[in-house]
C-alpha cells in the first residue's frame, strides 16, 4: 500500500451586486453565444462562494456589476462547459470578455484591466500551442499510409517538436511570471496544461513558485487565494523535504549496517526496544490492520515464527495504523491482532500512520516492508517475504 503524498493544487473580500449603471465600481460584460446560463462564484482559496446566476440575453451577453472593498478573484461558470476567471485588483475596472472557440481549445477573448490583458497573455499561449499541436496532428494522420520506416521517423520528429511546444511554452510561463510577479494572475500560471502534462514542473521550477509566494504574500497579505496558495506551497516544500530525508535513510539500509533502534509502545503502553531484541534474529515487519497485502502476508508470518521462533527467530511488528480515515486506529490494530493471530507479545506503533518519523528513519514509503536483522543487529536484507523470506531463514537456521 503506497504513501499517498498530497497533490499540489490551488486555484475575496466583501462583493455587493448592483444594478447595470449604478455603480462606479467594477463592471464585467461577457458575450457566449453558446450558453444559456452563468453561475458567478469568487474563489477562497480551497473553497467557493457563490455570487450570482444570471441567464443569458438572446445574444448570449450579460452584465455584471458591484464594488468591491479589495481585491478579488471570480470564475464565471458556463452551463456549456467554459470557465473564465476575473481577476480585479483595484474593485474599479471595465472588463469584457468573449468566448468565440470555433476549434473547441476552451479558450476566450478578455480585455479591459491590465489583469484581463495579463490572462489574455496564458490564452494566446495555449492558442498558439494547441495550433501547432494540431498541425502535428494531421502530420501524424497523414503518415498512416506510409510505411513502418517512414512513420517511426515521423513520430519521433514529431515527439521532437512536441516537446520544444512545451518548452516554448515554459519559458513564455517563466517570462510571464519575471513580467510582474505580484499579479494575481500568477495564481493561474501553475496549473497550465496541455492534455495531462504540467507545463510548469514545482521541483523543477521551484524558484518561481517561492518567488510568486513572496511577491504576492507581500502584495496581498490577507488575500485568501494567496494565502491557500503559500500554505499549499509550504507543504509541498515539506513533502519534498520528507522524501529526500526518505531516499537518503533508504540508501543507508543496506546489508551489513547497523538497524536503526525502533522505541515505541506496546498496546500495554510499555515501552519497547528493538535493540532489546539483540542475540536473535528479528524480522522487523512495518504493516498496518487496513494494509491488504500485509494482512495477506500474515499467516505466512505466522507460520515462519512458529518454525523458527524456538531457534532463535523474533518477529518485531511495527503498525502504521493511525491514518487520517481510521476512526479507532488503536481499536483497529489490536483487533487486526488478534484476528491474524500474531502471538508475538513485540507489537508497537505510534499510531500515527504515514507522519510516523519512522519513514525518515528506515526510508520506505510502502507496506508490506521488511527488514531482517541478525543477531548483532544489523541488516541481513530488506524487503523479504513470502517464500524469499522462508529461504533465507532456511538458510539461516
Amino acid at each position: 500500500m503506497k504513501m499517498l503524498l498530497k497533490s499540489f493544487y490551488f486555484l475575496a473580500l466583501s462583493l455587493v451586486i448592483v444594478g447595470c449603471g449604478e455603480s462606479d465600481g467594477f463592471e464585467i460584460k461577457g458575450i457566449n453565444t453558446d450558453g444559456e446560463e452563468v453561475v458567478i462564484v469568487k474563489l477562497l482559496g480551497e473553497d467557493t462562494e457563490e455570487i450570482d446566476t444570471l441567464d443569458l440575453d438572446e445574444d448570449g451577453s450579460f452584465v455584471f456589476a458591484g464594488t468591491s472593498d479589495g481585491p478579488a478573484v471570480l470564475l464565471f461558470s458556463f452551463d456549456n462547459g467554459y470557465r473564465v476567471p476575473v481577476v480585479l485588483k483595484t474593485g474599479k475596472e471595465k472588463i469584457t470578455f468573449t468566448i468565440d472557440d470555433p476549434k473547441g481549445y476552451g479558450i476566450y477573448k478578455t480585455s479591459g484591466s491590465p489583469e484581463a490583458e495579463r490572462l489574455q497573455l496564458l490564452q494566446d499561449y495555449l492558442a498558439e500551442s494547441f495550433t501547432v499541436l494540431d498541425s502535428l496532428d494531421q502530420v501524424l494522420q497523414d503518415a498512416q499510409e506510409l510505411d513502418e520506416e517512414e512513420r517511426l521517423a515521423i513520430r519521433a520528429s514529431a515527439d521532437q517538436q512536441f516537446m520544444e511546444i512545451i518548452k516554448t511554452y515554459h519559458d513564455k510561463l517563466i517570462a510571464f511570471i519575471d513580467a510582474d510577479s505580484t499579479s494575481l494572475t500568477n495564481l493561474f500560471v501553475f496549473n497550465q496544461r496541455i492534455g495531462n502534462m504540467g507545463i510548469l514542473d514545482i521541483k523543477e521550477d521551484l524558484a518561481y513558485f517561492d518567488k510568486v509566494e513572496r511577491s504576492l504574500v507581500a502584495t496581498f497579505p490577507e488575500e485568501p487565494n494567496v494565502l491557500a496558495f503559500s500554505r499549499n506551497l509550504k507543504s509541498y516544500k515539506q513533502q519534498i523535504l520528507a522524501e529526500q530525508e526518505i531516499n537518503a535513510a533508504s540508501s543507508r539500509i543496506v546489508p551489513g549496517a547497523d538497524a536503526p533502534d525502533i522505541t515505541l509502545q506496546n498496546p500495554d503502553g510499555k515501552e519497547m526496544k528493538l535493540s532489546e531484541l539483540k542475540g536473535k534474529v528479528v524480522l522487523v515487519d512495518f504493516w498496518a490492520s487496513w494494509c491488504q497485502p500485509c494482512r495477506a502476508e500474515n499467516p505466512n508470518l505466522v507460520r515462519l515464527y512458529d518454525t523458527y521462533n524456538a531457534k532463535g527467530f523474533e518477529i518485531f511488528s511495527v503498525s502504521l495504523d493511525g491514518v487520517e480515515r481510521q476512526q479507532d486506529p488503536r481499536g483497529e490494530w489490536l483487533k487486526a491482532i488478534e484476528a491474524d493471530n500474531l502471538k508475538w507479545n513485540t507489537h508497537v506503533s505510534d499510531l500515527s500512520g504515514w507522519n510516523t518519523p519512522l519513514l525518515q528513519l528506515y526510508g520506505f514509503t510502502s507496506i508490506p516492508f521488511t527488514i531482517l536483522v541478525d543477531r548483532e543487529g544489523k541488516i541481513i536484507q530488506k524487503n523479504l517475504r513470502g517464500e524469499a523470506l522462508e529461504a533465507k531463514l532456511k538458510e539461516l537456521f
